[in-house]
């Protein structure tokens, strides 16, 4: 067997056909090599042209999304905004001499300044499944990414902001139901023909300015403006802010990608 493969080493050694075979071999190789190496760059550019479509999808979604926020905020602050002027027109009737003479106005602004104004609650859905997901990074412009990380921390701080001031709000409740005919309000709101089952008035005496003359009331009416003005001018215009670059940020990315 072995003079066998002596003889054809032989012969291809004097016919020169092992140079021609390795030559032909080692260009198989290479065309193998070649080929793997563009079905690898054509499957990168398939995962990147997937990638950049999902990111459109997202970044669409959530321009949605914050221009519904932006929208929400607005709202918000304009509330608000009612809520700290009645709130101030209040506090200039505190005291023995500045009680205003209708007790409808008394009772219209003090129901202005303590109306039920819920917490800022955003549109939820596609920042929050991309966060929760882990899909974050799919946002390739980082100034983006980061501001949207950044969306929760601010809500979170609102959050509190908004907590105090309602804490403020029911202990002033408290003390117009403990130290003023409380169902004087739907008469003198006009609230008592829409709710049957509520008196023209309390059968006690005085009114709900009474409630003027006590110190404690006027005390805690400060920090509760305190606390709106903060509230509205600090916590939502911070808020809205963010919405406006973030939105920014959106639309400069899609129009980069000419969408």
């Amino acid at each position: 067997m072995i003079p066998f493969f002596r003889k054809i080493r032989k012969k291809l050694a004097d016919d020169n056909q092992f140079f021609k075979y390795s030559r032909y071999a080692i260009g198989e190789i290479v065309l193998v090599v070649i080929g793997i190496l563009i079905a690898l760059q054509i499957n990168n550019w398939n995962e990147a042209r997937k990638k950049r479509d999902t990111e459109i999808i997202y970044l669409v979604a959530l321009k949605s999304e914050f221009t519904k926020n932006l929208e929400i905020i607005d709202e918000s602050i304009k509330t608000y905004e009612n809520m700290l002027l009645s709130s101030e027109t209040v506090l200039q009737w505190t005291g023995e001499n500045n009680i205003p003479d209708s007790e409808q106005a008394a009772s219209i602004h003090l129901a202005g300044c303590m109306q039920n104004a819920t917490k800022y609650v955003p549109s939820p859905g596609i920042l929050e499944d991309l966060i929760n997901s882990g899909n974050l990074s799919i946002i390739s412009r980082t100034t983006l990414r980061n501001q949207l990380s950044e969306w929760f921390i601010i809500l979170n701080n609102t959050s509190r902001q908004e907590v105090e001031t309602f804490e403020h709000r029911t202990a002033l409740l408290n003390i117009l139901v403990v130290h003023t005919p409380f169902l004087n309000f739907p008469g003198e709101l006009g609230l008592n023909n829409t709710i049957d089952a509520l008196p023209s008035k309390s059968n006690f005496e005085g009114d709900v300015r009474d409630v003027f003359k006590i110190r404690e009331f006027e005390s805690r009416m400060g920090l509760y403006v305190m606390t709106l003005w903060s509230l509205k001018s600090n916590s939502y215009n911070t808020i809205r802010e963010h919405v406006l670059k973030i939105l920014t940020e959106i639309e400069d990315e899609l129009d980069e990608r000419n969408y």
